[in-house]
């Protein structure tokens, strides 16, 4: 989308920051492929290529509960670390209280 598109459509323009600039020239790529390519995730604060993972129930820090926000993303690594064994571990528990209230009837 063209600048001139995104204004008619309403959506807000994005920022570019001194901080964009300085992250882009320490990753030694361009600062319009950062601006497009490279998000931050949203649970560790590192900057990662591609499309990331949603962080449900992680939000925006790695705070909980449920505080993730729409477009929030975390890389690879805080995906596999901590938001797969937080589900997995929520899950099982979620099994454990539906046994034992089938047990109370």
């Amino acid at each position: 989308m063209t600048d001139i598109e995104r204004r008619l459509s309403g959506e807000p323009e994005e920022q570019v920051t001194k901080a964009d600039m300085e992250i882009a020239d320490k990753l030694g790529v361009p600062l319009e492929n950062f601006l497009n390519d490279f998000k931050k995730c949203s649970i560790c604060g590192k900057y990662f290529s591609g499309y990331g993972h949603n962080p449900f129930p992680f939000g925006s820090n790695g705070k909980m509960p449920f505080g993730s926000q729409r477009g929030d993303r975390c890389c690879d690594e805080c995906n596999k670390d901590v938001v797969i064994p937080h589900r997995i571990q929520r899950a099982m528990q979620m099994r454990h209280q539906e046994r034992r209230m089938d047990s109370l009837k």
